[in-house]
């Protein structure tokens, strides 16, 4: 069954007009309501008033829309408008409530309504209705105005194909580790950011959409590495390194092909250079082991895979025969002695690279 997205906003806190808003966006509720249950569709309602009026309620909204090829989108504005001379379409820029702030320095706030509509045009909707009851006067000369639509300057088109480049243009693999071995990953619940790591890619990942520049994968995984260090370094003082590896073809390949070299380029954010995990690092060797013994043993799993995906049965613990033995039928890790397949690059029990 086909849905009804209805999107409200309405400035229903403004001093002067906040009571005919409030009207506007009980009677269009109501009457979208009933025009549903009689159309036999489902209703999806989101209403943006009060305080959540704001350009980062809206920017998510639009984001969260998500509509079938045989769905309504309803969107509706109540409140002040305005326009500038720059702009050449009919479509009103709506207007935030005024701030002591924006009283001294003579600026108005605003959000292109043409962003809005552009980017619900594209969802993909059968019908789209768009609603705007405002003004459309010019501010006074001199006026700072503050758009916050903030791909308005540039083109839903620029977006779109960015958007496309990322996810439909681009082969390969993308590997994105929010730190070193032996380090800490940090996160965030008071604030609101969430995983360090996670809120630096995933904010980069939007503004690189918005860019002139072409979209890519190596761009978004340096500057989200470069956010999540700061924030670490902010909210924690901790130290939270990440790599990252961009390739465009298959990693399995390289496995298959044993392209060492290729299969060992990664990129460390810190210093910004390629290159190959130290198999004599003992910081890193003795935080993955002891990482694995501290795991309850109801949650340890009872296989893993190496290079050529074959489950291995094992448990954590280092055996001692295995240490001491050395089976003609394969080949022995060079760090934890455990027994493995013959020409595997890599232990499946410590992770230490292999001689070739």
């Amino acid at each position: 069954m086909s849905t009804i997205h209805l999107f409200i906003i309405g400035d229903t806190d403004c001093p002067n007009i906040g009571r005919s808003v409030q009207l506007d966006v009980a009677r269009t509720i109501r009457q979208i309501q009933e025009y549903a249950t009689t159309s036999e569709m489902w209703l999806n309602i989101r209403i943006l008033t009060s305080h959540y009026y704001s350009p980062e309620h809206i920017k998510q909204c639009m984001r969260e829309i998500h509509v079938g090829t045989d769905d309504v989108i309803f969107f509706y504005y109540s409140g002040h408008g305005f326009r500038t001379d720059e702009k050449v379409d009919p479509l009103p820029l709506l207007k935030f409530p005024t701030t002591i702030i924006d009283l001294i320095q003579n600026r108005l706030q605003g959000f292109d309504s043409r962003i809005i509509y552009e980017t619900l045009q594209r969802k993909g909707a059968r019908l789209l209705i768009f609603l705007t009851d405002s003004c459309q006067s010019k501010p006074n000369r001199g006026t700072n105005v503050i758009d916050h639509a903030s791909y308005s300057q540039r083109s839903v088109e620029q977006r779109t194909l960015n958007c496309k480049r990322l996810f439909r243009e681009t082969t390969g693999e993308v590997l994105l580790i929010s730190c070193e071995p032996g380090q800490s990953s940090f996160g965030d619940s008071k604030y609101g950011y969430g995983g360090s790591f996670s809120y630096g890619i995933f904010t980069t990942l939007d503004d690189v959409l918005n860019r002139h520049q072409p979209a890519k994968w190596d761009t978004i995984a340096e500057e989200g590495s470069e956010k999540a260090y700061q924030l670490s370094r902010e909210l924690y003082e901790g130290i939270q390194n990440a790599i990252w590896k961009c390739t465009h073809h298959d990693v399995f390949d390289d496995i298959l092909e044993m392209e060492t070299a290729v299969l060992d380029d990664w990129i460390f954010s810190r210093d910004k250079k390629s290159r190959s995990f130290d198999v004599n690092n003992q910081t890193w060797i003795d935080s993955a082991m002891q990482a694995a013994k501290s795991i309850p043993q109801q949650d340890k799993p009872a296989t893993t895979y190496s290079s050529y995906n074959t489950p291995a049965n094992h448990d954590y613990s280092v055996s001692k025969s295995l240490r001491e033995s050395n089976k003609s039928s394969g080949t022995t890790c060079i760090k934890c002695h455990r027994e493995l397949r013959s020409g595997v690059r890599f232990c499946v029990y410590c992770g230490t690279k292999q001689p070739s």
